[in-house]
C-alpha cells in the first residue's frame, strides 16, 4: 500500500459510501487571494520599483515567486513564514468572484472537498477561513510534510495533489485551480478534468480535459458542459 492509500483510503470509501460525483477547489489563488495579500505586505520589504499597484503586480507577473526584482530566497522563506504563522492565514482576502462562483458550482454539482498543496500544519485554520467566508462546507486535504512525501518517493506537494487527484476519481471527477503545475503533474491517463482559472489560456498537450476558465463566472458552465 502506498502513501496515498494508506493516508487516503478512509476518504475514498466515504466518497464511494455516499456515490458522490463532485469537484475539488485548490485554495490559494483560486478562492484566497494569497498572493495579492503577500504584494500588499511585499512591496513595502523588497520595494516597488515600477511603482505598480498590489493589484496590478499580481496581474503582471501572477505570483510574488515570478517578480523579478525580489529576491527568490528571500520570498520562499517568506512564504514559509506565512504557513508557519497559522493564525494571520484567517485575515486573508477571498478572491474576487470566487465565493459568488463556488455557490453557482455547487447548483451544478457538489463540492467535494478543498485541497491545497499548502502544508497540513494549516489545515484547521483553512477549514475555518473558509467557514468565516461562508464556503459550502466539504472535505479539507492539505499536503503532509516534506519529510514524509520524500520517504515515499514523491517530489513534491504539486505531485502529491496530481496523484491525490488520479486515486479519488471517478468521486472526485476534476480540479479547480490557478495553477499550471497540476496541468504539468497529472498523468496523461487522467480521466479527470481540470478547470484552470486564468485569464491566460493552455494547451493540454498530453490528452488531458482541460477548460480555460478566464473568471469564476466562467467555471459553472465549463463544468455544466462537462457533466452533460
Amino acid at each position: 500500500m502506498n502513501l496515498i492509500e494508506r493516508l487516503y483510503l478512509p476518504l475514498r470509501q466515504s466518497f464511494e459510501a455516499t456515490s458522490l460525483r463532485g469537484v475539488g477547489v485548490d485554495v490559494d489563488d483560486t478562492i484566497s487571494a494569497t498572493n495579492l495579500h503577500w504584494a500588499r505586505q511585499l512591496i513595502g520589504v523588497f520595494g516597488n520599483p515600477e511603482g505598480l499597484r498590489p493589484e496590478e503586480i499580481i496581474l503582471k507577473y501572477g505570483y510574488v515567486r515570478k517578480v523579478p526584482y525580489w529576491p527568490k530566497d528571500d520570498i520562499e522563506r517568506f512564504v514559509q513564514e506565512c504557513f508557519a504563522k497559522k493564525e494571520p492565514l484567517l485575515d486573508y482576502p477571498v478572491l474576487d468572484g470566487a465565493l459568488d462562483g463556488i455557490c453557482a458550482v455547487k447548483e451544478v454539482v457538489p463540492i467535494a472537498m478543498y485541497v491545497s498543496t499548502r502544508p497540513d500544519l494549516v489545515t484547521g485554520v483553512t477549514k475555518l477561513w473558509l467557514k468565516r467566508n461562508a464556503f459550502p462546507d466539504a472535505e479539507v486535504v492539505c499536503s503532509p510534510r516534506t519529510e514524509l512525501l520524500q520517504s515515499a518517493n514523491i517530489r513534491d506537494a504539486g505531485q502529491w495533489k496530481a496523484m491525490l487527484l488520479e486515486y479519488l476519481y471517478p468521486s472526485v471527477v476534476g480540479i479547480i485551480d490557478d495553477s499550471e503545475d497540476i496541468i504539468r503533474q497529472l498523468l496523461p491517463s487522467y480521466k479527470g478534468s481540470v478547470f484552470f482559472l486564468s485569464k491566460q489560456p493552455l494547451q493540454s498537450t498530453s490528452g488531458l480535459e482541460l477548460y480555460n476558465c478566464p473568471t469564476w463566472h466562467d467555471i459553472p458552465s465549463a463544468i455544466r458542459g462537462r457533466l452533460a
